[in-house]
């Protein structure tokens, strides 16, 4: 899966417009990453890539890239 694939998993993920995020984007400046965006992250990542996040995990993301990082490591 390419990292632009992984993107637009994470949009579709948090209920994002396509299009809409970048490796750069500041997780905590969007409005869909709260309690409800961090779950389904954690349910996405088991279901997708077989990785059980922590909630200390999210401690560690502050940009999409680290996210998109964390995908690559499966």
């Amino acid at each position: 899966m390419s990292r632009e694939d992984k993107i637009k998993l994470l949009e579709e993920t948090l209920d994002i417009e396509a299009g809409t995020l970048a490796e750069d984007t500041i997780l905590k400046d969007l409005e869909n990453y709260d309690s409800i965006g961090v779950l389904g992250i954690i349910v996405m990542f088991e279901d997708e890539f077989g990785i059980k996040l922590e909630r200390a995990d999210f401690n560690t993301f502050v940009t999409v890239k680290d996210i998109i990082d964390r995908m690559q490591e499966s």
